[in-house]
């Protein structure tokens, strides 16, 4: 889809006048991911491959884009809460992986990017 979008748009060297402003989300992402088939995750024992006996409590992301005079700068969070027995523990990632900002009603991927050294 961004490549179809980009094709629309051609160089120009007209000038673009566009207030500051600052744009926050703090969105609770567990039933949407369900939504998308990761329901078994949420389950007891759904992260046994990688974590015995733990399961996920809730997922949230955090996503802020600031926009002005220098530019624009764009940063976001992931929280995963998981738990094991009722007590709180956590889940060491010591992999690359992908992170990923979608518009919860588009669908439009707004910001990726990729961690290659934990």
């Amino acid at each position: 889809e961004a490549v179809a979008l980009s094709s629309m748009f051609h160089a120009s060297s007209e000038y673009i006048m566009l207030p500051k402003f600052k744009h926050a989300t703090d969105v609770d992402l567990t039933r949407d991911l369900i939504s998308m088939g990761i329901e078994n995750l949420i389950k007891p024992n759904g992260l046994s491959g990688i974590y015995v006996g733990g399961q996920i409590g809730f997922i949230k992301q955090k996503a802020v884009l600031e926009v002005d005079e220098q530019g624009s700068k764009a940063s976001a969070a992931t929280a995963v809460s998981l738990t094991r027995g009722g007590v709180p523990n956590y889940l060491k990632i010591n992999r690359p992986f992908f992170y990923f900002i979608v518009d919860k009603e588009s669908h439009a991927i707004l910001f990726s990017g990729q961690y290659v050294k934990p």
